[in-house]
């Protein structure tokens, strides 16, 4: 997807980059101030690279002596204030850069974004009156409809409630596939990287590699949210007291609190890595409404918790205090098994 190798920035401020991958989703992670957005403008045209050189989906967009100008990179730039115009409609922002993209270079019409990001409820509404959640959902709608190859997200959760912050990676993860894109993203939370990207950049100490894979977040300093796993599925039954109970793709059902849900809708399952509850043996049956075994693919120590990664037909995380680890006599390949309560797992609808 994207090879770059160079240094950017601009007044006293630069930035080593070396990062060559063919991911679909690629992650960008690092401290505040470190240079996260400074790369996402620069691979958007907006601050040209001091050296070196910038290749995406093939071609070359910055090199010496050679510079494709912002507008004509094939590349979607959604900005974290979302720069909406407060004098439109919701629906005037959301087909601004729509009616400014040439005719045949349309790839996706109006009402598949309006349904995808489930727009409609407040389309019509001036965009003052809309919520910031919306206000995220129709700069990302405006973004896309400019029918973009590579769509660059800064921070695109954030201050976003835990619903809006299921159903908002939900919508991403759903664009990504309908849409046939490419992404990078900005986040401060491991989580939401953990959920999408296939492949992570840190920026650290002047320099942005490439890490040897997303699970390698678990060794970075610990940061201030919670790690949490968000998993798709589909609700396959919702009970009268709120409890719901849903597929994961892939992976086994999982019975939480329902919010707003029903049966057959598209879900997003928020669970925080510290509720799962590890086992060496099958825990008694009526233990937990959640019991499945999975694999045991990784370990991280830092130095007040070891965070494990399990496969268990969907990749999981959890988070256990160094001691339970040693109890436990942790090992790469060993088939454990998990508890989970069910008033710990979160059932959200995938739209929003």
């Amino acid at each position: 997807m994207i090879r770059m190798e160079g240094i950017i920035g601009t007044g006293s401020f630069q930035l080593a980059v070396s990062i060559e991958t063919a991911v679909r989703v690629l992650g960008i992670w690092g401290p505040s101030g470190s240079g996260k957005t400074t790369l996402l403008q620069t691979i958007a045209g907006l601050s040209p690279m001091r050296s070196g050189s910038l290749t995406l989906l093939g071609e070359a967009l910055e090199a010496p002596g050679t510079r494709c100008p912002p507008h004509r990179r094939p590349i979607g730039l959604v900005f974290q204030d979302h720069r909406l115009f407060p004098h439109l409609s919701a629906k005037e922002n959301l087909l601004f850069g729509y009616r400014r993209t040439p005719p045949e270079q349309r790839r996706v019409r109006p009402d598949r974004i309006i349904d995808l990001l489930q727009l409609a409820p407040f389309l019509h509404q001036p965009i003052r009156h809309c919520s910031g959640g919306e206000q995220k959902r129709i700069a990302l709608g405006r973004t896309l409809l400019r029918s973009p190859s590579l769509l660059l997200l800064d921070e695109p959760c954030t201050g976003l409630d835990p619903h809006l912050k299921a159903a908002t990676l939900a919508m991403l993860n759903a664009a990504v596939k309908a849409l046939d894109l490419r992404m990078i993203l900005v986040s401060h939370d491991r989580s939401e990287l953990l959920a999408l990207a296939e492949a992570v950049t840190e920026i650290r100490d002047g320099q942005a590699r490439l890490l040897p894979s997303p699970s390698a977040l678990l060794q970075t300093e610990h940061g201030t949210e919670p790690l949490m796993n968000y998993l798709p599925g589909t609700v396959v039954h919702q009970s009268p007291s709120g409890m719901a109970s849903v597929q994961l793709d892939h992976g086994p059902v999982l019975h939480g609190i329902g919010h707003q849900v029903s049966p057959g809708q598209p879900a997003m399952v928020s669970l925080a890595a510290h509720d799962l509850l590890l086992f060496r043996d099958p825990p008694p049956a009526n233990s937990a409404r959640n019991s499945f075994p999975a694999t045991l693919e990784t370990i991280d120590n830092t130095p007040h918790a070891a965070l494990i990664t399990l496969q268990a037909g969907v990749p999981l995380r959890a988070e256990v205090t160094r001691e339970a680890a040693n109890e436990l006599k942790l090992a790469t390949g060993q088939t454990l098994h998990l508890l989970l309560k069910a008033r710990s797992v979160h059932v959200y609808p995938a739209r929003g």
